[in-house]
């Protein structure tokens, strides 16, 4: 029903995918060279490079998935034509993925990794192109006997399996998102519960740009408190704020969205951060929005920089969805909840 994760790979360098990502293996990193929207995608370099995300919260049987991808065609080549982006997993076991064929169509599976799995679909020939941006989506449900995956491409059902065996051992659940890599680009990464699927979608980064109505934590190397935290890729240790007293916000106003959307699905709001001695920390995230302050719950920090997002599905001011005005005037930030 809700979105958990946004990636727009803009706002870290390469030394801090792990930063967002839960694990990552082979060759990942931000590119500039192509991307779909914003300044940077993430590049997947074949044969090693996998992304992983583990899901926060309750256990799922039900989740969904989109990420834009462009698949380069001297990649396929290297891999006889056949490529499997996603997989959805329970702990290193994968209960089912989708496969991507040299015709163009794409299949979904169970069981096992990589070129191995059961078939349980397969769409129509010539739907992917190669070198050509794409929009997926893919819900799972993980199931016996009632099990589905569902697979859109640039929002429109592509491959519909139901009442199918989606699940491979395990306890039938899903903790973790596995993406892999052939050369490709990826890029407007949303992770959802309950088999949500928004169409094509674009996630935009919006850095601080000014003081905001809280500025309670102190300032380390810059000469105020959104100077010290508006770098991107953060500079970790160089400029910060930093504050040990309970309860005390620190917000700032941010750069402005560059165009007109109807729809807008979620503010993701980002902070980078660690703790610096040996006492228990938590630190939520801050959004303001006209008369409300809005906190999100604390996360343990720990002793290495680290990403922490926490999603806005509508207006805390209003309760209803964000309009363009109101995410350009919110402030965001954070506090201090343990």
């Amino acid at each position: 029903m809700a979105i958990t994760f946004l990636d727009s790979a803009e706002h870290y360098a390469t030394g801090d995918v792990l930063e967002k990502w839960s694990s990552v293996s082979g060759t990942v990193s931000p590119s500039t060279v192509k991307f779909r929207t914003g300044s940077a995608s993430l590049k997947i370099v074949f044969p090693t490079g996998v992304v992983q995300k583990n899901l926060i919260g309750p256990a799922l049987t039900t989740v969904s998935v989109g990420w834009a991808a462009l698949y380069e065609a001297a990649q396929f080549t290297n891999q006889g034509g056949i490529y499997s982006p996603v997989f959805f997993r329970e702990g290193s076991n994968s209960h089912c993925f989708v496969r991507i064929q040299q015709d163009g169509s794409l299949n979904a599976l169970r069981n096992a990794n990589f070129g191995s799995g059961d078939l349980l679909g397969r769409s129509a020939p010539g739907l992917v192109k190669r070198d050509v941006w794409h929009y997926y989506e893919v819900v799972a449900t993980i199931s016996d006997t009632v099990g589905v995956l569902k697979v859109y491409l640039d929002g429109g059902l592509v491959l519909d399996v139901t009442l199918a065996d989606t699940r491979f051992g395990g306890s039938g659940v899903v903790d973790n998102i596995r993406l892999d890599g052939a050369g490709d680009y990826t890029d407007d990464v949303y992770i959802a519960e309950a088999g949500t699927v928004y169409g094509d979608m674009g996630v935009h980064l919006l850095l601080p740009s000014g003081a905001g109505s809280n500025a309670a934590w102190a300032v380390t190397g810059a000469a105020s408190n959104f100077q010290a935290v508006d770098e991107n890729p953060p500079n970790d240790d160089t400029d910060y704020v930093s504050s040990s007293t309970v309860g005390q916000r620190d917000s700032h106003a941010m750069g402005n969205l560059g165009g007109a959307y109807t729809t807008i699905r979620s503010l993701q709001a980002v902070f980078s951060g660690r703790k610096d001695d040996g006492t228990a920390r938590s630190v939520g995230a801050v959004v303001v929005s006209g008369a409300t302050t809005s906190d999100g719950a604390g996360a343990s920090m720990g002793d290495t920089y680290a990403f922490y997002v926490t999603q806005y599905l509508t207006d805390p001011n209003t309760g209803a969805a964000w309009t363009n005005a109101n995410i350009n005037l919110a402030e965001c930030g954070v506090k201090v909840t343990a």
